[in-house]
């Protein structure tokens, strides 16, 4: 009983495999919201939430800007913080996308002194994971592709203020294909 336990658990992982084998992602774009620490504020313990002043995005190789976004938080360990963020974007041609993502960051060794410090990390140097599940939405006729596109977000830079100036937070964005 317990040999064929192991061989349908192994079949259940080899499908995995194979089907994770069959993900295809272009790179359509990038997001980058500013922060200030100023405009944060705790909810609880280890909840919060920010206002994100402005920032960048670009899509389909059009450009565009942030106009605001707002943060919702969690700390929910040393090692695991996720959050939503949605913003109101502008682009270049002045229409108009929502743009909404749920990120997990896995801090690294050094992340939190990283952080208090004002130091620019990515993957491999302090965050170990950072991934987001990105919507795009719009009524523009340009950009209405988005609207039934599957997006996945790779953390690329998180850089904390420091000195004045704005933090960033920078994802590539990928389009999920067949």
């Amino acid at each position: 009983m317990k040999i064929i336990k192991y061989i349908i658990i192994l079949m259940f992982f080899s499908m995995g495999i194979a089907l994770a084998d069959d993900v295809n992602m272009n790179k359509v774009g990038y997001v980058e919201p500013s922060w200030d620490p100023s405009y944060l504020f705790m909810t609880g313990a280890s909840t919060g939430s920010n206002y994100h002043q402005t920032g960048k995005i670009s899509i389909g190789g059009d450009q565009g800007t942030l106009k605001f976004c707002y943060e919702k938080f969690a700390v929910n360990s040393p090692t695991n913080i996720s959050s939503k963020v949605s913003c109101h974007a502008e682009m270049e041609d002045n229409s108009k996308l929502l743009v909404e993502y749920w990120f997990k960051l896995t801090p690294g060794e050094g992340f939190w002194d990283n952080l208090a410090g004002g130091v620019k990390m990515g993957p491999n140097n302090g965050i170990v994971y950072w991934y987001s599940n990105i919507k795009l939405s719009t009524a523009a006729e340009k950009y209405l592709w988005v609207n039934d596109a599957l997006f996945i977000g790779k953390g690329v830079h998180l850089t904390p203020p420091k000195d004045g100036v704005l933090g960033t937070a920078g994802y590539d964005i990928y389009r999920v294909v067949n």
